[in-house]
């Protein structure tokens, strides 16, 4: 369904503020689930119980909460921008998943760990030290374009919890895979430090994101027949004959 304009009238529904409260606790628990999993395992080895977390717990809120602004700021913003959702709709959810990751990031940083393997605490998102800046773009841009492309398919918490699983698995050789400007914008605001990186994991996933989603629904106008397809084959395959 298109969403356009400000949409400024929702903020006066309870349900709206229970969504926006939703995607506070649930960009909080995939956020906190990812950074203590990093952080326990260094972020070099078990290459597996990484991904595999990083998607099982997003298939959880998922099913938990529902799909309203996805708990990442990328889909949410792409999702505006394919007018699916309001401007003021996409602010506060974005506005919610920065501070959800951000007590996610606090909880990690002072409550629940003791040491850091990163000086830019649990969970921070950063290159292995031979990726250069336009392959970390490539990386967290593609990756979130195929998450995106998924999500734009309606299709289960689950599917889209392997797919994150799958691109983290795949993109752990150049980096500690984000695909959430969330979690990078954290980890920045909680460390009180940035990086000559840090903005590559605020802007490519969100370019990624949208990029992905205006494409699927350019498809989706197409409104491709695969019979009408078929009766053009055999209509050419006819005319070729004679």
């Amino acid at each position: 369904m298109v969403k356009t304009g400000i949409g400024a009238d929702e903020v006066k529904k309870l349900k709206f503020w229970q969504i926006a409260a939703s995607e506070i606790i649930g960009t909080l628990f995939v956020v906190l689930f990812t950074s203590l999993i990093v952080n326990r395992h260094d972020g070099k080895s078990v290459i597996m119980t990484i991904s595999l977390v990083s998607g099982l717990v997003y298939s959880i809120v998922l099913f938990t909460f529902g799909n309203h602004g996805y708990f990442n700021p990328a889909i949410t913003i792409s999702l505006f921008c394919a007018q699916r959702i309001p401007l003021v709709r996409m602010g506060v959810f974005v506005a919610s998943q920065l501070c959800g990751a951000i007590l996610a990031q606090v909880l990690a940083s002072y409550v629940l760990l003791n040491s850091w393997y990163s000086s830019m605490g649990p969970g921070a998102t950063m290159p292995h030290n031979d990726v250069n800046l336009i392959q970390l773009f490539s990386v967290e841009f593609f990756g979130s374009a195929v998450i995106s492309a998924i999500i734009s398919t309606k299709c289960s918490a689950l599917v889209i919890g392997l797919t994150i699983s799958t691109i983290t698995a795949a993109m752990f050789p150049f980096e500690m895979g984000s695909f959430n400007p969330a979690r990078g914008v954290a980890s920045n605001i909680v460390a009180g430090k940035v990086t000559s990186y840090c903005w590559v994991y605020w802007l490519a996933p969100t370019f990624g994101a949208i990029a992905a989603r205006l494409i699927m629904v350019a498809v989706d106008k197409m409104k491709i027949d695969p019979d009408e397809i078929e009766r053009n084959q055999f209509r050419m395959l006819g005319e070729h004959s004679d």
